[in-house]
């Protein structure tokens, strides 16, 4: 991979990152879809998520795709931990339920 410009070897890491972690992952590989007025990107946000992790760590290709695997298991729990703060929160608003 030494004769590849580096942009090109990051992004092959993104990318599989990407592949891994759709591999490693309960769920299938969801494309993209718009379903009312919102747009659901699927996979095509994680990858675009893998590579610029991938691209931000910056050194080989080992390195991007553990970083772009690793990266967004990070995302992905700090995702639910706002999520369950935020639903705890609506429900302190909204007060008890008779």
């Amino acid at each position: 991979m030494e004769t590849l410009p580096s942009y090109v070897v990051l992004t092959l890491g993104g990318v599989l990152g990407a592949l891994t972690n759709v591999a490693l992952g309960s769920r299938v590989l969801v494309l993209p879809r718009l379903e009312g007025n919102r747009l659901h990107l699927g996979f095509l946000a994680q990858l675009v998520v893998c590579i610029g992790v991938a691209h931000a760590v910056d050194h080989d290709f080992q390195t991007a795709f553990f970083s772009s695997l690793c990266g967004t298991a990070l995302l992905r729990q700090v995702k639910r931990r706002i999520e369950s703060h935020f639903e705890e929160a609506v429900e302190e608003l909204n007060g008890p339920r008779n």
